[in-house]
């Protein structure tokens, strides 16, 4: 896990600067076809069970501003992913995890995979908390900067086992293979449902984060569960697994 000081945070300025560096450029590129394709030679086939914690990331109100078919519109849509979402994967890395593929700004990543439910929950508390921080003072204002309406973002993250596997078609002579990163269980289906009932700017997690965070990090928990939740525990159906929010942030780094 990185530390949270300047050193670190200034490593994340210099990343995204050299990922919006062109991105104008590359916008023409692939309008015109003319884009190349670098795809990652990764074996297919394996996979793993484990415990982990699931962190599902979206900008709020996507669909609305994918669905124009206007030129400019994309445009725009087109830099804020390709500032934004490499940003996101690289924080993910930096703790220590792994991004599956990702659809347009949804990213999901897996973090502490095979490691103690303890380390997995603060990890991943620790990645959105700095995800957050990073959209807010780095992207938004380049946003601003380039007359791009600026983003607010969501994130759900639940803890559990997973399937972590290689999927895709292997490559044949001559040809480029296809192969993804899929993260399967109920962990990550819930982290998905928690990230779409986020509020803006916010981070919703299941109990079992809650339960695993450290003792500092407890106050920061509201009981976000909605009347109608049905989710209970597994082993103990009358224990409702309840939903909190998680309002801490990062300080600035010194």
């Amino acid at each position: 896990m990185p530390n949270w000081n300047r050193d670190y945070f200034e490593s994340l300025v210099r990343q995204f600067a050299r990922t919006v560096n062109g991105l104008d450029d590359a916008f023409e590129a692939v309008m015109s076809g003319h884009s190349p394709n670098h795809i990652e030679d990764m074996s297919v086939g394996s996979a793993k069970r484990a415990r982990a914690a699931v962190l599902n990331f979206d900008i709020c109100d996507y669909g609305a501003a994918a669905s124009s078919p206007d030129p400019v519109a994309m445009k725009k849509l087109f830099i804020t992913i390709d500032s934004l979402a490499p940003l996101v994967m690289q924080i993910i890395f930096d703790h220590g995890g792994y991004v599956e593929k990702n659809s347009g700004a949804n990213i999901v990543g897996v973090l502490s995979g095979g490691s103690s439910d303890y380390h997995a929950a603060n990890t991943a508390l620790d990645a959105s908390t700095t995800i957050l921080f990073a959209v807010r003072k780095i992207v938004n204002p380049f946003l601003h900067q380039v007359s791009i309406p600026q983003v607010s973002t969501r994130i759900g993250i639940d803890l559990g086992p997973v399937l972590i596997s290689r999927t895709g078609i292997r490559s044949a002579s001559g040809g480029r293979s296809r192969k993804f990163l899929n993260i399967i269980g109920p962990a990550a289906h819930l982290a998905t449902l928690l990230q779409q009932q986020a509020l803006p700017n916010g981070i919703l997690v299941g109990d079992l984060v809650k339960k695993n965070a450290k003792i500092y990090r407890q106050s920061y928990f509201m009981n976000a569960t909605p009347p109608e939740w049905s989710w209970h525990y597994k082993d103990e159906p009358e224990d409702k697994y309840e939903l909190w929010s998680y309002n801490a942030e990062k300080p600035v780094p010194v």
